[in-house]
């Protein structure tokens, strides 16, 4: 089908008119008038991994809500900016439509929350499944009799046949009227069809659903100027894996009645690394640079990635390494951020130094422009984010490989400049244009006006980079499917042996070995296994990748510290995965890596 290039918006806070996009597969969108709402960037909070109800078992209760709620007041006085509070999945009375709270954990309703956030300058929001009700025995909305003639099965409703469309944005309106000013559409499925439509293709039906709600959120927008709507789950792109490799998998037509699309869950890319946390910062980070490959500008796409919590969502990460994944959350140039998860883990001292990073980044989300640069992030090289204008700017960098790499960086540099923030460990080192940098190193340089103290961010001391790292050459003892093992003689000492192991299928695309999500699961050691062996007795590996992980896991890596082998036998490697697949390939990769005390 012809498709014309859809109207990009970019004219943030000011009047636009949505004019007809085309024909996207036999659909002609109406003529109609919009305010895009955002004028600056904005700052949200959304609870999701401060509770989760698909991979734990914590629910979101008043109690949760309004410690939370107490984080935010103390992270604000220490300059944190937060504009909007979402209450995210689990808020609702599965019974009422999302009409009304779950009286089980709101038994006194929710006007305490809306006061506090009213008190507290926040726009409330909150979380509304699309289209689909539930998820195995959990239930979002469960069928009501007035919409009965759009259900499809026990798990899913149509958009476009029967009533429920229609009563769905009643409720929009109704949470509206009493001040949310947030909504957050997940779980959408466009597939969805009645019985009485079996005649139809799926792609007539696809086209139905998607025309219908498209319509419905241009007229809601239209008479609710002040809503700002964010599409999760179910408006496209591959999120299942970091094969660097794009398809045009999302229609950019989103844009006119969404103020931002996600990118995915984080989740561990497939790039192995030794700090667990990297390799979902390299996910987030490859999503981003998809999402761009599909036409949706840096401004519009909320990367998701800023998590923590004790929860099986954020694979119980707590805050460790947060410092990084809160820079390249706001380095990658979105206007709507998000943070997610329990804020009452950061102390006056974190709420002093997020506020100094979110400062500095929103400038440069606002009055810089913000472009990516260098290698797709799932391939494993070098990439980053520059925000500049003439010679000041911030260029935002990550090297996901095994080595020092040197990396040009963009010719922002040519004059006065700084590197504000990195990794502890590996010293980065700026030798003309190009920035000399560790393995799975974050840096941030900063240049012209940002080369100043006042932009000063320390270093990271949650991840550790190697100042030295030299591949070492081995054996392979056997190789069979599920198991590989391979031997090392002539032990480098007084450091550490780092030992990676990826699995890819035929086609070259990796394999994630599924795990099982908390409380039950198990975590990923059982499935992926590294051992080490000196004669017969035992070495421990150390790893980091050993966690309940419900997003499956292609990779393990881990490291032996050299004062723990006799130097004189060779050190035999095990790897062992539940896939006994005779097409998944296993690579494996040596390296000696030294640290700085």
């Amino acid at each position: 089908m012809e498709r014309r290039k859809v109207l990009k918006l970019f004219g943030l806070g000011s009047l636009i008119t949505l004019i007809p996009i085309g024909i996207y597969k036999g659909i002609q969108y109406v003529q109609s008038k919009a305010i895009f709402r955002i004028k600056k960037p904005i700052s949200v909070y959304i609870t999701w991994a401060a509770h989760d109800n698909l991979s734990d078992n914590k629910p979101l209760t008043s109690e949760l809500a309004m410690k939370e709620l107490y984080a935010i007041q103390a992270l604000k006085k220490k300059g944190v900016r937060f504009d909007y509070f979402v209450l995210d999945e689990g808020w609702a009375d599965p019974s009422s439509g999302c009409r009304k709270f779950n009286e089980k954990y709101w038994p006194n309703g929710y006007d305490e929350w809306l006061q506090n956030c009213s008190e507290n300058n926040l726009l409330p929001g909150l979380w509304f499944p699309v289209n689909i009700l539930g998820m195995g025995q959990l239930f979002w909305m469960q069928p009501l009799s007035e919409w009965k003639n759009s259900v499809c099965n026990s798990y899913c409703v149509s958009l476009s046949k029967g009533d429920f469309l229609k009563y769905h944005i009643q409720t929009f309106q109704l949470w509206y009227d009493r001040g949310i000013r947030l909504f957050k559409l997940d779980f959408t499925d466009f597939s969805a069809r009645t019985d009485t439509e079996e005649h139809l293709s799926t792609d007539e039906i696809i086209e139905n659903n998607q025309k219908a709600l498209y319509q419905a959120l241009s007229e809601f927008r239209l008479k609710n100027s002040e809503a700002v709507f964010l599409a999760y789950n179910g408006f496209g792109g591959e999120m299942k894996d970091t094969y660097p490799v794009f398809t045009k998998t999302i229609d950019p037509k989103w844009l006119n009645v969404f103020d931002s699309m996600y990118s995915g869950d984080p989740r561990p890319s497939d790039v192995p690394c030794i700090n667990f946390w990297r390799s979902k910062e390299i996910y987030s980070d490859h999503m981003v640079r998809q999402f761009e490959f599909n036409e949706i500008p840096l401004q519009r796409i909320d990367n998701s990635s800023f998590m923590i919590g004790n929860t099986g969502t954020c694979y119980f990460r707590q805050k460790e390494a947060w410092k990084g994944m809160l820079i390249l959350s706001l380095a990658r140039g979105g206007w709507i951020n998000t943070y997610y998860g329990d804020l009452s883990l950061l102390n006056d001292e974190d709420g002093i130094w997020f506020a100094k990073a979110q400062t500095m980044y929103s400038e440069l989300q606002f009055k810089y422009n913000t472009t990516s640069f260098g290698s797709i992030p799932g391939s494993g090289n070098p990439y980053g984010y520059i925000s500049q204008n003439e010679n000041d700017g911030v260029v935002t960098l990550v090297n996901p490989s095994q080595k020092v790499t040197r990396v040009s960086i963009p010719k922002i540099i040519t004059g006065e400049h700084s590197i504000l923030f990195s990794d502890i460990g590996y010293i980065p080192k700026i030798e003309k244009n190009e920035l000399l940098i560790g393995p799975e190193q974050l840096v941030v340089i900063g240049c012209g006006k940002f080369a100043t103290e006042q932009y000063q961010m320390g270093v990271q001391n949650d991840v550790r980079i190697p100042q030295e790292i030299q591949a070492l050459s081995f054996s392979i003892l056997s190789e069979n499917p599920g198991h590989k093992a391979l031997q090392i003689k002539n032990i480098p000492a007084d450091g550490f042996i780092r030992i990676i192991f990826s699995q890819k299928e035929a086609t070259g695309r990796p394999h994630r070995t599924k795990g099982e999500a908390p409380p039950t699961g198990k975590s990923m050691g059982n499935y992926l296994r590294i051992e080490a062996f000196q004669n017969k007795n035992r070495i421990p590996v150390r790893v980091s990748y050993d966690k309940q992980i419900w997003s499956g896991l292609s990779w393990a890596a881990g490291e032996i510290p050299t004062t723990d082998l006799n130097p004189e036998l060779p050190l035999n490697i095990h790897y062992d995965s539940t896939e006994v697949m005779s097409t998944i390939q296993v690579n494996c990769s040596v390296f000696f890596v030294k640290y700085i005390d």
